[in-house]
This record gives structure tokens, C-alpha cells and sequence, in this order.
């Protein structure tokens, strides 16, 4: 287990999480996590740093930890129990870092691990305190020279997956799952031109190395892959419903909301792509 200085442990927290992993005999138990601000925390780094929803974990019970799972479940080390030898196997691929090395040290762990425990019951309590790393990172923005970085942990993931030889298609699944996660999150941090040189990146590592398919590119603000399992009638076909869907809105004087909006550019772009409009194979 793990617990950040700032922060602190329920008094019953380490009982509870033991039996949750030994008697479920599980690979990992996560709890829930309670926000703590301090006095001084500024009602900006407030609004960007309250993520409630993201450490409530909504579930309970055991679950097996296949890639759904895994990318739903919050990366946060400290609200977990491990498995010391599962710990022990990642620890020679995991490199000095200083920004989201929680992330990095899940999605290894996951790797190796195959369930989960869900305890409902906010038993880590976290505290927020005004610049932190993670603070400054989020309120500098564009501004921050190290912003690039946050996708080298999708790299670092790809190349433990490749040391271990022949990835399986649910670990080629899960690496670009990762980088669609962290390319999400950088997405704001990044200039147009910026998003651009990352994509082309990405793009070329995923092609290159894990030989899959995988397309990113800039949708509005966000980076996104592009890449579709579904055939372009179906595409075509939804294309049609939500374009109706925001025509039928209109005519009865509804607001088209900003989600119908990105949801039919996310479609229109992913429908240039599958004709060969937009980017190369």
C-alpha cells in the first residue's frame, strides 16, 4: 500500500483492504477516496482539480480486470492493496518519473494482474493543497514546458508490452487505449501544431511497433482515434440519425446541445477518414 505525506489512511483502512484482497483473493483492491481541501486552496485550482466522480469508483464486489476495467478504474496508487509479487515483476521496467507516475505504475501493474475488489467505502482521504505538482501542471496549461511529456507514459507502456514479447490482441487493445487516455488529457495543454506533431507520433509508434491500427487526430479540442471497427455504411447510417436527431431538435426550438454538436463531428471525421480524406495508412 501506498500514502502520499499530505495524506492519510482511515484508521481501519489497512484491515479492511487486506481481507479484501486475501479473502477474495484478488490481485488488487480499490476503495473510495475522500477529498480534503486545505484553507488556502484557491476556488480556480478547486474547480480543476475536483474530480469527485473520478475517485468514486461506483462499484462493489469482485470483477475481472479485463481492459474496460482497467481504463475505468482511476490510476491513484494510494487508494489500493497490491500484490507484492506482482509489484516486485514490474519494478525493473519502471523509470524515475516525476508527473503521472501513478499512471504509469497501474497500467504496468495491470498488465500482470487479472481481478479486482471494489470496497465502497471512502477510506483514503486526499489532501489538496495549492501548488502541488499536479496543480501546476493543470493551471500553466500551454505554458507548461513540460506539458509533451504526459504521452511518454503510453510509450514507457508500449515498451514493457513489446520487452515481454508477441503482444496479444488485448494488450495491443489496452496500449492504444492508453495513449487515446493520455492524448485526451494533454489534448488542452497542446497548440493546434503541437496536437498535430503528437498525433503524427503516435500514429507512427502504434503502426511501426505494434503493427495495429490506430488513427489520431484533432477533433475540436481533443486528440481522438479515429480508427472504427464499425464498416462506413454504419457510419453513413449514424451520420443520418444524429443529423435528424439535431434537425428534429431545431424544428420543435430545443437547443442543440454541445455533446449532439461534438458527436456529429466526431462521426463526420471519422467517416473522412475510412474514405482516405484525412490522413494516410
Amino acid at each position: 500500500m501506498f500514502c502520499d505525506a499530505d495524506d492519510w489512511f482511515s484508521p481501519d483502512m489497512c484491515e479492511i483492504m487486506y481481507k479484501a484482497i486475501t479473502e477474495n483473493e484478488t490481485d488488487v483492491a480499490c476503495c473510495d477516496v475522500k477529498l480534503e481541501y486545505a484553507e488556502d486552496l484557491s476556488e480556480e485550482e478547486k474547480r480543476l482539480r475536483n474530480s469527485v466522480g473520478y475517485y468514486t469508483i461506483h462499484k462493489s464486489g469482485k470483477y475481472m480486470l479485463d481492459n474496460r476495467r482497467i481504463m475505468r478504474t482511476n490510476v491513484i496508487l494510494c487508494n489500493k492493496i497490491m500484490r507484492r509479487d506482482l509489484v516486485e515483476k514490474i519494478l525493473p521496467f519502471y523509470p524515475p518519473i516525476k508527473v503521472h507516475e501513478d499512471s504509469l505504475f497501474w497500467y504496468l501493474y495491470a498488465f500482470n494482474a487479472q481481478s479486482i475488489f471494489y470496497v465502497d467505502r471512502q477510506l483514503y482521504h486526499y489532501f489538496l493543497r495549492p501548488h502541488s505538482i499536479m496543480s501546476n501542471v493543470k493551471m500553466t496549461g500551454t505554458k507548461n514546458p513540460n506539458r509533451m511529456d504526459v504521452i511518454k507514459i503510453a510509450d514507457d507502456v508500449m515498451d514493457y508490452v513489446l520487452n515481454r514479447g508477441n503482444p496479444t490482441e488485448k494488450e495491443t487493445e489496452l496500449v492504444i487505449l492508453i495513449y487515446e487516455e493520455l492524448a485526451t488529457v494533454i489534448s488542452e495543454m497542446l497548440e493546434s501544431d503541437e496536437q498535430i506533431k503528437i498525433c503524427d507520433l503516435i500514429n507512427r509508434k502504434i503502426h511501426e511497433k505494434m503493427h495495429a491500427s490506430a488513427y489520431f487526430y484533432p477533433v475540436g479540442s481533443l486528440i481522438l482515434n479515429l480508427e472504427d471497427n464499425h464498416l462506413l455504411p454504419h457510419l453513413v447510417w449514424q451520420k443520418f440519425m444524429l443529423r435528424t436527431h439535431r434537425r428534429f431538435n431545431m424544428l420543435v426550438g430545443k437547443k442543440v446541445s454541445d455533446r449532439l454538436q461534438f458527436k456529429i463531428l466526431l462521426n463526420e471525421m471519422k467517416i473522412r477518414h475510412k474514405k482516405g480524406v484525412i490522413g494516410t495508412r
